[in-house]
């Protein structure tokens, strides 16, 4: 069977790595025809791949970035395609403002995707619907996971995470402390 792992570390240093599996091992020849040997196992439905350490197998990769990680398989309906589908769905019914229907797109996808989707990306999404759909509490509760990084400055961010994200996770927080804000004022609102 053949493979090929592309991979990006923390730094944004990259691995790429290809063959062909026999016996759930792969032989690949590193640098100075050193041999690397990378091995498959099944976890549960998972691929399991670990190589040895020498330097013939850290030939493949950039500084900081490695390929020796747990493999998801991804849930069914849960393909690039199938998930690309279901978002654009989402979207155009939260534009026609159907944030009812649009929440009962979404919010089944994060549950059912959620070992391979990276659901920080769309957890603002699902609660801007939401606060449209004056659910502010359930708001609040979708944002819980994204709370800790709204609280960091844009400085902390870039120190807390590496280059590789460091220009993506501002923006999911500044969305956040929106999100937080909007559905806070519109609760404390409601008790008062």
């Amino acid at each position: 069977m053949k493979f090929q792992i592309d991979t990006v570390g923390p730094t944004g240093s990259q691995c790429g790595v290809e063959g062909i599996i026999k016996g759930g091992r792969a032989e690949l020849e590193g640098m100075d025809k050193e041999k690397c040997t990378v091995d498959f196992s099944n976890e549960n439905g998972d691929v399991l791949v670990s190589s040895d350490a020498s330097q013939a197998c850290s030939y493949y990769c950039g500084a900081g970035a490695y390929y020796n990680l747990k493999y998801l398989r991804a849930a069914t309906g849960c393909s690039g395609a199938e998930i690309e589908a279901e978002l654009n769905k989402f979207k155009k019914l939260y534009d026609k403002k159907s944030y009812a229907t649009a929440y009962y797109v979404l919010q089944p996808l994060l549950l059912r995707c959620g070992k391979t989707l990276d659901r920080r990306q769309y957890l603002n999404d699902l609660a801007i619907t939401q606060y449209h759909m004056e659910d502010y509490s359930g708001c609040l509760k979708t944002l819980k996971p994204l709370e800790a990084d709204a609280r960091r400055t844009d400085e902390q961010m870039k120190e807390y995470y590496p280059t590789s994200v460091e220009d993506y996770w501002p923006e999911v927080a500044i969305a956040t402390r929106t999100n937080l804000k909007l559905c806070t004022d519109k609760l404390n609102g409601r008790r008062k």
